[in-house]
């Protein structure tokens, strides 16, 4: 995973299909605004978090997540 701060409250991240798969997850099921999109998010944020690269607190990235689509 790739990983980018773009600014205080974003980041980029960069997964391959390969990665994603091993998160059990497949393109088809993440692709649009979805329960599972939204867990998919959510598991991303966490993995993120927990590599010590950024902090992200409250719902901002999901309300900015689900503004996009």
């Amino acid at each position: 995973m790739e990983i980018e701060r773009l600014g205080e409250n974003k980041i980029r991240c960069a997964l391959s299909e390969e990665e994603i798969r091993e998160m059990g997850y497949n393109i088809d099921e993440i692709i649009g605004n979805t329960e599972v999109t939204q867990e998919f998010m959510r598991a991303v944020v966490e993995l993120v978090e927990e590599q010590g690269n950024i902090s992200m607190h409250g719902d901002h990235v999901w309300r900015r997540f689900r503004d996009e689509f």
